[in-house]
């Protein structure tokens, strides 16, 4: 027995939506900043020593896009957060 879907139903697409709302809990401030960036650069650090690493195969892409990926988040914090540098 196959079921054939009603195709003569509508959907309404008047449906009110609303976007929930998201709270944040702590303030992303110069502190953080501070506290988060020794960890980042360590990061960093050994996503550069990965690379050098000659059997990475085809796991090199990836180590190196998060390595620029990385490097764009620090350059950007910087330029928001100079202070925590």
């Amino acid at each position: 027995m196959t079921l054939i879907p009603d195709r003569s139903a509508k959907i309404s697409s008047a449906i009110p939506f609303e976007q929930p709302r998201i709270e944040t809990t702590m303030a992303f401030n110069v502190t953080i900043v501070g506290e988060t960036m020794p960890v980042l650069l360590q990061g960093r650090e050994t996503l550069v020593q990965l690379l050098e690493t000659p059997n990475l195969g085809t796991l090199r892409i990836d180590v190196n896009q998060t390595l620029e990926e990385l490097e764009d988040l620090l350059d950007d914090l910087k330029q928001t957060f100079p202070e925590a540098f």
